[in-house]
């Protein structure tokens, strides 16, 4: 009984995946199957379908959407999917480095939220995102408090590469909001001895009135000088 099946169901089967493999058009004037041709097409071209396919697998994607269409709503007219857009970005992380530079745009968002995600998605690609240094440093100085926060935390991820960002960062350990001194600590410390600069800045935090500030300051001046660290009693 199967091998009758099969005789039946597996030539017809097969024309089928040839049709569809091959791109085969049907002339509707003859009824002959006219191949290369751009009348009475059989379905998508499978092959056309595969490679778009294959691209946005390659192309790194978060909450079904791909870092192009992540880009593409940073200039969303709404303001809360423009910062979901660089909260996905940031997300992905360093495969994100294409949204480099329409992050750093969006850092001069009109809306405060957005500003904040921007830093903080750079902030998620890491060292990749060394363009954004200047920008970043600009944004310490944002007139909303966890913008600033926010700028300082990128420039702690993108690390030594930020070494440019050392002076601004020790202003900010004076910031009046102790999220921005305690991240502006805990870049420095990620950027490591470079940052020597810092370090009588950095002991007068070890008396903050928060205690995340003091424990960042601590660490921060263990890792760029473990000497200065002992003499401020650090252990």
């Amino acid at each position: 009984m199967f091998d009758n099946w099969a005789k039946r169901v597996l030539p017809a089967l097969t024309l089928v995946l040839i049709l569809a493999g091959c791109n085969i058009k049907i002339n509707s004037g003859t009824g002959r199957a006219q191949p290369g041709t751009d009348d009475g097409k059989v379905g998508a071209d499978p092959a056309e379908n595969a490679a778009a396919a294959l691209a946005q697998q390659k192309e790194p994607m978060y909450d079904g959407k791909t870092v192009s269409e992540w880009i593409a709503a940073l200039k969303d007219k709404d303001p809360d999917v423009r910062r979901k857009a660089a909260s996905a970005l940031g997300e992905i992380g360093p495969e994100a480095k294409a949204a480099v530079d329409p992050l750093i745009a969006a850092l001069k968002d009109q809306e405060a939220r957005v500003r904040k995600e921007a830093a903080r998605a750079l902030g998620g690609i890491g060292p990749e995102a060394k363009a954004a240094v200047e920008p970043l440093i600009a944004a310490l100085k944002d007139k909303d408090e966890y913008a600033r926060k926010a700028a300082a935390y990128a420039l702690g991820r993108i690390g030594p590469e930020a070494k440019a960002a050392v002076e601004p960062l020790i202003a900010a350990l004076k910031d009046q909001y102790w999220g921005v001194r305690k991240e502006a600590a805990w870049a420095l410390d990620k950027i490591g001895p470079e940052a020597k600069a810092a370090v009588p800045a950095l002991v007068p935090l070890l008396k903050d009135s928060d205690s995340s500030v003091r424990s960042a300051a601590a660490d921060a001046l263990k890792t760029i000088d473990p000497e200065a660290a002992k003499r401020a009693g650090v252990r």
